[in-house]
């Protein structure tokens, strides 16, 4: 529903449920890469430990909510000047190390 109040409603809409989220059973093996929201990379230790050598003390925009939300392949096309081809190669081959 839509509208500026309970009583002003000026939209309705439905939609379905076609899958189900699954979180990975703890122990469970995960992978990391460009793709990854930076939420769940600063989330695990090793990934989060890439993210700072490449970042440093910029560290804290990441945990912004507004950019936790993001995948570093997103990130890249707002800021292709400090995320390069070069530097996405190079994190992309470190996080998929990451266990």
């Amino acid at each position: 529903l839509v509208g500026a109040s309970a009583v002003d409603i000026r939209g309705e809409g439905r939609f379905v449920l076609t899958d189900e989220w699954v979180a990975p059973l703890p122990g469970a093996a995960v992978s990391f890469g460009l793709d990854t929201n930076v939420r769940d990379l600063l989330a695990h230790p090793q990934a989060r430990r890439v993210l700072e050598e490449l970042f440093g003390p910029a560290m804290g925009m990441l945990e912004s909510p507004t950019v936790a939300g993001f995948s570093l392949r997103q990130l890249a096309a707002m800021a292709p000047d400090r995320l390069t081809e070069e530097v996405l190669a190079v994190l992309e081959g470190q996080l998929s190390q990451v266990a």
